[in-house]
């Protein structure tokens, strides 16, 4: 069974849908995905795959390896940029299902995080496993080399472009987040969510409020203010009365509401109104 490796929101401001990326190399569109939507089951509105299937192998169900399917929609142009344990980054039309572009990385390290800018520009920052953060434009020819910056000393969980792209902030696996300025490439501020040694499992930043909600295999997720200041703790899911929630594989913010979605190692996908 391919393990849910990514979550985002798709028409955030009306008739939202929520996407779901697998760790086969899968992506899955649903409608009726918000609670408060006329209290409809969920619906599937489309589905392809988003990798070629010559990726390296994993052993959890699905071709991709550790990081999975990593995505990030771009709601100003319909593009879907999706990446993982493969060579290259691939941009989709999701309106036609169309793959428009194929970037190559140019590392061996598989790409764990993709951040585009959110006014549409042809440019998108990405993370590796190797914790390096690496900016690259669709338009680039092959044999230009973007820049290396390593941010951080291992896994990079999740990053996120805020204020118009002039803000970065970033997460790695031992759950330090680097808050930084994007023109300078430098950070400006660092802070610990999990206290308690837990490792990062997933990040989302939301991309308005200043929240984050990180996840980890400890079963519990976290929410906290931009200076890493504490507010809540999740440990079971939502509507299943008792059941404790599994490893957190991965979480999304809804752009514009105080919903958050969650997806866990149990194949259960959660909501959660702020």
């Amino acid at each position: 069974v391919a393990r849910v490796t990514d979550l985002k929101w798709i028409n955030e401001s009306r008739s939202s849908l929520l996407l779901t990326a697998a760790s086969d190399g899968s992506v899955r569109v649903w409608r009726h995905a918000l609670l408060a939507e006329e209290q409809q089951p969920l619906e599937l509105a489309t589905a392809f795959m988003a990798l070629p299937r010559s990726g390296g192998g994993g052993s959890d169900g699905g071709f991709l390896g550790a990081s999975g399917l990593v995505t990030e929609w771009v709601q100003s142009s319909g593009r879907l940029v999706a990446g993982g344990n493969h060579e290259a980054v691939h941009v989709w039309d999701v309106g036609s299902e169309r793959c428009v572009a194929a970037v190559d990385t140019r590392r061996g390290a598989c790409v764990t995080c993709i951040a585009a800018d959110p006014c549409g520009s042809e440019w998108f920052l990405a993370g590796f496993s190797d914790g390096v953060l690496r900016v690259f434009d669709y338009r680039a020819r092959g044999g230009e080399q973007p820049p290396v910056h390593r941010l951080h000393r291992s896994w990079v969980v999740n990053a996120a472009l805020r204020f118009s792209g002039r803000q970065a902030v970033s997460g790695n696996i031992d759950a330090g987040v680097a808050l930084w300025d994007v023109r300078m490439m430098k950070p400006y501020k660092h802070f610990v969510l999990h206290s308690d040694g837990n490792p990062m499992t997933a990040l989302a930043i939301h991309p308005v409020a200043p929240v984050l909600a990180s996840g980890s295999d400890h079963q519990y997720i976290k929410i906290t203010g931009m200076n890493g200041e504490p507010h809540q703790k999740i440990r079971f899911h939502n509507y299943f009365v008792g059941q404790r929630m599994g490893s957190v594989s991965c979480l999304a913010w809804h752009p514009t509401r105080i919903f958050l979605a969650s997806g866990n190692c149990d194949s259960i996908v959660s909501g959660y109104r702020g």
